[in-house]
């Protein structure tokens, strides 16, 4: 049971690879949610998505490097902890 839910799931990744790169869209499938939080929400930290998404911290960090490479996401530093970096996207 657990290798065809492997198998489905990869079907399922490719899938959804080739349907973005045929749109001409840049974008990764596991990017999804991290669109739909920071379009519900007007900022949010890495911290805070890698929670909502029960995500671990160094795999959001990955995604969001990539996000912000292909300039989907803005940063800005947090006024009142220069420590957090608060993500959008970019309109």
């Amino acid at each position: 049971l657990n290798s065809r839910i492997k198998r489905l799931s990869d079907e399922l990744l490719y899938s959804t690879r080739d349907y973005y790169k045929n749109a001409g869209l840049d974008i990764e499938p596991n990017w999804h949610l991290i669109f739909l939080l920071l379009e519900e929400h007007e900022s949010l930290t890495i911290t805070e998505i890698s929670q909502e998404l029960r995500m671990s911290h160094p795999a959001c960090v990955k995604i969001i490097k990539k996000m912000k490479k292909r300039d989907y996401i803005d940063t800005t530093t947090d006024k009142s902890d220069s420590r957090k970096q608060l993500l959008k996207l970019k309109i």
